[in-house]
This record gives structure tokens, sequence and C-alpha cells, in this order.
């Protein structure tokens, strides 16, 4: 099995919000499929 890269950081908080953009590349750059510690679900970044 593959392991899924983990993004431990709230995408949500005001700051994130603000800002989006820097996040988004970090977790297109962690790949195809990512898990959000902080929501417990995963994201798949286009």
């Amino acid at each position: 099995m593959i392991p899924i890269p983990v993004y431990p950081e709230d995408l949500f908080t005001d700051e994130a919000l603000l800002d989006l953009h820097p996040r988004y590349r970090e977790l297109w750059e962690l790949g195809p499929a990512v898990w959000l510690e902080s929501h417990q679900m995963c994201a798949l970044p286009f």
C-alpha cells in the first residue's frame, strides 16, 4: 500500500482563507491525494 501524504494545517483559518495559493501549492506538491489531518478527510488537489 502506498502511504498518503499528510497535511496537518487547517485550511479554513482566517489566515489561510486570506492567502490560499501557497497552501494549494503545498497540497499539489504533496501528491494527487493528501490526508487533511485537521479535517480528517482526503483532498484531491487538482
